[in-house]
Formats: C-alpha cells, sequence, structure tokens
C-alpha cells in the first residue's frame, strides 16, 4: 500500500464518523485552546475512534516535531484555523510519513465537508 492509499483509508474512516470528528474538535478547542488531533492511520483502519487524549495543545505538538519548516508550518496552520468551522489533524503513517491536515467541521443542519490535505 502506497503512503497516499494509506492516508486516504484513515480519511475516509474519518470522514464516515465526521459527525464525532467535529463535536471532538469543539469540546477540545473550548477546554485547552489550540491545538490539533494526532492520529495514526494504523489506529483509525483498526478502528479507533478520535478521542480528548488524542488532541494535543499547540506547545505540545510542536514539541513533536524536529524538521524547522514542519514546525514552523504546523504552528501557522494552529494559528490560522477558525475554530468555530476548521479544525487540525495531524495524521501519522505506519512508516512515520506525517500529513498536516484541515478538517472542516460538520454543522448541525449541514451537509458534512470533506477533510481537506494540507
Amino acid at each position: 500500500m502506497t503512503l497516499d492509499e494509506e492516508r486516504e483509508i484513515a480519511l475516509s474512516h474519518l470522514q464516515m464518523d465526521i459527525t464525532h470528528v467535529s463535536n471532538l474538535f469543539k469540546k477540545c478547542y473550548i477546554k485547552n485552546g489550540r491545538g490539533s488531533l494526532l492520529l495514526y492511520t494504523h489506529s483509525i483502519e483498526k478502528g479507533h475512534r478520535p478521542s480528548q487524549a488524542d488532541y494535543r495543545t499547540k506547545h505540545e505538538v510542536l514539541e513533536l516535531f524536529d524538521d524547522s519548516n514542519s514546525k514552523s508550518r504546523l504552528s501557522e496552520l494552529i494559528e490560522r484555523y477558525k475554530p468555530n468551522v476548521e479544525g487540525i489533524l495531524i495524521l501519522i503513517t505506519n512508516t512515520n510519513a506525517t500529513w498536516f491536515i484541515t478538517v472542516n467541521l460538520k454543522n448541525h443542519g449541514k451537509k458534512a465537508h470533506r477533510l481537506n490535505h494540507a
């Protein structure tokens, strides 16, 4: 399986549960402030449903990356997202390839939005 396929499979699982993911982002932002969900593709594929334990504050998540370009890009994404309509997802594959993904949150009464790759 390619990295892109691994990412797409995980995203399709999350898309099927977009209402839960949207509510989780909103709860975590209110409780912890700006940050992101940190998820592994293999966990999602095995049925792991994201929870508050998967949320990391901006400071916590930036500590995980050594590459200055990645840190800078992620820091900017976290600072710029609109928490009432978006969330940031960090998706890590089995080989540690990492994607920063903007998630358009589902609003009650509206059609679910697609997860957008950053």
